[in-house]
């Protein structure tokens, strides 16, 4: 092979990839907001995700994030503009 035809392989492969991975980008989300107080027991599972791990302290929420108090726990998550509590037991799902 020649230099010529390795770089014009080089410069197809480039193109291939870039053509395919732009689809692959998603927007970020509208809407953002962070975990700013925990007490007790939270959880917290991912939007799109079943799994629930354990929350922690400034957390980014997103659209479709579930978060989930024991008795006697609280959670306040603090999007922009706005505080929302969760106290347990109970739920509070990202819209």
């Amino acid at each position: 092979m020649t230099p010529f035809n390795i770089r014009l392989i080089a410069l197809m492969l480039g193109l291939a990839v870039s053509v395919f991975a732009g689809p692959v980008r998603a927007d970020p989300p509208g809407r953002v907001a962070r975990l700013g107080y925990l007490s007790g027991p939270v959880s917290f599972s991912p939007a799109g995700e079943d799994e629930w791990s354990r929350s922690t302290l400034n957390r980014p929420l997103t659209t479709g994030a579930r978060l989930w108090s024991a008795a006697g726990a609280r959670a306040v998550d603090r999007p922009v503009g706005e505080d929302r509590s969760c106290g347990g037991p109970g739920g509070l799902h990202g819209n």
